[in-house]
């Protein structure tokens, strides 16, 4: 079952990226449809899901970013409307198995999943009109920049293309002037999730969280690490509240991504597990600046 699902959610991921589009970037028009970018989090725990299911989550183009279980809507009065089809979420859990004539114990795990609805799906819900978006150049916003600055990361802008350095421990990024905006991504949130996408190459290296980030490009772990590095993006993006969407590169890593993703049904569990833990692990680093 466990490799079945696996299977499964991987298909779901492939069937979008062969349409052109990645699940971890917000792939609607602002004012269309009124979907929640923000990271999900579950309505009894309060806490944010992590890992594929987030990009899972987001596939399903909610209004909202609340999710729960029958039961977790049920203990709160609320009712689910009929003909609501949940979103599957799964999670690893563990059998112990003893190691034949030893004392040892093997944990082996395994996948399980369970439904969550979310919130625009129960009958107390209201529909509320989306925000404009705003026109605007550039501007600094300030949490982001403290965010980053308490990170250490040495980031330089000038020149013409964005790239982190394992050679010198630094973040590369063009001038500032040569961003443009999308009609779902003004030029400020373009730079910071260009940056965004950066910093999560920058958690990589040995000396932090010892990610194998390949060698060139083209190559599986170099693959890999590019959708680590899209997802770190977007969950950052989600979570500094400006819009995430594809970099100007995105299209010429989609075959590469594909073909990871048909011989590796588990590598896209890995690359989101991976993004979930840059996203946490510069989090840590706020705590401590």
């Amino acid at each position: 079952m466990s490799q079945d699902l696996h299977t499964q959610i991987t298909a779901k991921i492939i069937a979008q990226l062969e349409q052109g589009a990645a699940p971890w970037h917000k792939p609607w028009q602002e004012g269309e449809h009124n979907v929640s970018f923000e990271l999900p989090v579950n309505v009894a725990s309060g806490k944010r899901y992590r890992g594929i299911n987030i990009p899972l989550l987001w596939m399903g183009e909610f209004p909202t970013n609340e999710f729960g279980t029958f039961k977790q809507w049920s203990e709160r009065k609320e009712v689910i409307r009929k003909g609501s089809k949940g979103t599957t979420v799964v999670y690893y859990d563990f059998i112990e198995k003893q190691k034949e004539g030893k004392e040892e114990i093997d944990k082996i795990p395994f996948l399980k999943t369970y439904t969550v609805f979310n919130r625009s799906q129960l009958q107390s819900y209201k529909e509320v009109e989306p925000l404009p978006r705003p026109t605007v150049t550039f501007e600094t916003i300030k949490h982001i920049d403290d965010f980053i600055d308490n990170t250490g990361a040495q980031v330089t802008f000038g020149g013409t293309v964005a790239y982190y350095s394992g050679r010198t421990d630094e973040i590369k990024m063009p001038d500032r002037n040569l961003f443009t905006g999308t009609p779902t991504q003004t030029i400020t949130e373009s730079i910071y999730a260009t940056l965004a996408h950066e910093l999560t190459h920058w958690t990589g290296p040995e000396k932090r969280l010892g990610r194998d980030m390949g060698k060139r490009f083209g190559d599986k772990k170099y693959a890999g690490e590019e959708i680590v590095a899209e997802m770190g993006s977007a969950f950052l993006s989600a979570d500094w509240g400006i819009a995430d969407a594809p970099r100007p590169d995105h299209a010429q890593y989609i075959g590469h991504w594909l073909q990871l993703l048909t011989d590796n049904k588990k590598a896209i569990f890995q690359a989101s597990s991976e993004a979930s833990k840059a996203f946490e692990y510069l989090h840590t680093l706020q705590l401590k600046a």
